[in-house]
């Protein structure tokens, strides 16, 4: 079976150096890396050019318009060689043997999709936890996608057959895909789509094996940290509860769910009962925040009064003991209570 590399990049200079070079110290090197840049406009693309000659072919791809990271991916899925397609983020460091671990696999079974796990590292690094990740906590029969999705969806963690790829419509060339994005905003993950499809026909094998350490840092799309402290504990209720902000999340996954019905209607595959699911899934709960919506706009006063509580309780003006002054534990229990009324 042979390997390719689908390497997906946007103003990614801060690490994209040190990723390449774990790929390049493979045990076993894939075919290729195929790169596609989203319109970088600092130094990636110079780094990555003074990186050749490589031990690997390294073709470069640059996107006329940005596509943002799932169409980007299937892009550049698209354009690779190889049987199975590892998709490679440019900010993650891979262990020497990931493509031989994959590999060896490849030689028993060939699925549709493998996936792995990996390590947290921080922005130095340094590993930040030992738990793995996706965590793969859930049971991959279990037949409600909504309890499994979570649990195995990392994209970085993918081997993919690109035959599934290649059945795929090009939807990221489509004018009402520029529209979709002009309007509502990104659409839904690749990984999400991958796995939905693949779970629905059962063709997902998973290897318990940290290949590859996964970085969180500010810039992260998904699991970035951020400090505690950086918020008032307004802005971090407003976050949740604004129902400004349901109505546009609620919005943007019902018109995903439209789109990915489109995509799926025009794929090779004709029907698959995951992205069926996936689709169902996206509408009910963007439904769901649309309903929602209209109740939480009423919480913007009650969040000024939480607000003073937690002050006061952070103030320690309480001053809690059994009881001072009057004041006992439940004190902070009844004003807390009246603040949310």
């Amino acid at each position: 079976m042979i390997i390719s590399v689908a390497l997906c990049t946007f103003n990614g200079e801060r690490y994209i150096g040190e990723q390449l070079q774990s790929i390049f110290a493979q045990t076993e090197l894939p075919l290729e890396i195929v790169i596609c840049d989203d319109g970088s406009t600092d130094r990636t693309l110079s780094i990555i050019e003074d990186m050749s000659p490589s031990p690997v072919d390294l073709r470069i791809h640059r996107n006329s318009k940005n596509l943002h990271f799932a169409a980007n991916f299937f892009k550049a899925a698209s354009l690779c060689r190889g049987d199975y397609i590892l998709f490679c983020d440019q900010d993650d460091i891979w262990e020497p043997t990931k493509v031989a671990r994959i590999h060896d696999l490849l030689g028993r079974e060939q699925p549709d999709l493998i996936i792995h796990q990996a390590r947290k590292l921080d922005e130095k690094s340094g590993i930040i936890e030992q738990a793995p990740v996706p965590p793969m906590h859930r049971d991959l029969s279990d037949p409600d996608l909504h309890t499994v999705i979570g649990s195995y969806a990392l994209g970085c963690c993918y081997a993919v057959r690109s035959g599934l790829i290649a059945q795929f419509p090009e939807f990221w060339e489509w004018d009402r895909f520029s529209r979709f994005r002009e309007d509502h905003g990104p659409f839904v993950g690749h990984d999400m789509i991958i796995f939905a499809h693949c779970w629905g026909n059962g063709s997902v094998r998973v290897l318990n094996e940290p290949l590859m350490q996964y970085r969180i840092h500010g810039g992260n799309l998904f699991g970035r940290t951020e400090a505690a402290g950086s918020q008032s504990l307004r802005d971090r209720l407003a976050g949740t509860l604004s129902g400004q902000r349901m109505m546009r999340l609620g919005k943007l996954l019902i018109a995903q769910a439209e789109l990915l019905r489109q995509i799926v209607a025009e794929s090779d595959f004709g029907y698959s009962n995951g992205l069926v699911e996936l689709e169902a899934l996206m509408k009910k709960r963007g439904t769901a925040l649309l309903n929602r919506a209209p109740i939480y706009d009423q919480f913007s006063e009650r969040i000024n009064r939480v607000e003073g509580w937690y002050k006061t309780l952070a103030s320690g003006s309480y001053a809690l003991g059994s009881e001072y002054f009057g004041i006992s534990r439940f004190a902070v229990l009844k004003d807390l209570l009246a603040a949310i009324r």
